[in-house]
């Protein structure tokens, strides 16, 4: 059984879950931010910036919401939906290393399409062809060869793509 997973709030976030889920993630961050560390102090030094910016960030934005596509109970792919400007922003989609390109994101953008009214924005890295594909497949087109980032930082190496109206 396939489920959508909305998480509204830090306490109904299961910490481990989410961490193996962003695992491919935190490490990259971990070897970028704290290339003097150890591999493993590294690593939980990027899990503890991630979860504190979930806790203290994210989960502090009203409306902001976690979704993960669940199967058999088990996390396989998750996004970050925030407001901003006139609609929301995807952030972070990620897919479990072991099951990507089994179409879990797809499937869980579709449905976090279904459930949203109004405009969506995603920002994708230029290079990031899958992302790319994955956001062209549920009908999001590119708006803008740069993304304007939540905290108003102007990035040119991303598209910024959008779906509605």
């Amino acid at each position: 059984m396939e489920t959508l997973i909305q998480i509204r709030h830090i306490s109904q976030l299961p910490y481990g879950r989410l961490m193996e889920l962003y695992s491919q993630d935190l490490q990259e961050n971990a070897r970028q931010h704290y290339p003097k560390l150890s591999a493993n102090a590294a690593l939980i030094a990027a899990e503890q910036d991630f979860y504190g910016f979930m806790k203290e960030v994210f989960f502090q934005t009203p409306n902001a919401c976690l979704y993960v596509w669940a199967v058999e109970g088990q996390w396989r792919s998750a996004l970050r939906l925030e407001p901003y400007e006139d609609g929301y922003l995807i952030c972070g989609i990620t897919t479990e290393p072991a099951y990507r390109r089994c179409g879990y994101a797809k499937r869980l953008l579709k449905s976090v399409l279904q459930q949203q009214n109004g405009k969506l924005y995603s920002h994708v890295e230029k290079l990031n062809f899958p992302s790319l594909q994955l956001h062209e497949n549920c009908g999001f087109v590119k708006q803008q060869e740069w993304a304007k980032m939540l905290n108003g930082e102007i990035l040119h190496n991303f598209w910024t793509l959008c779906h509605g109206k």
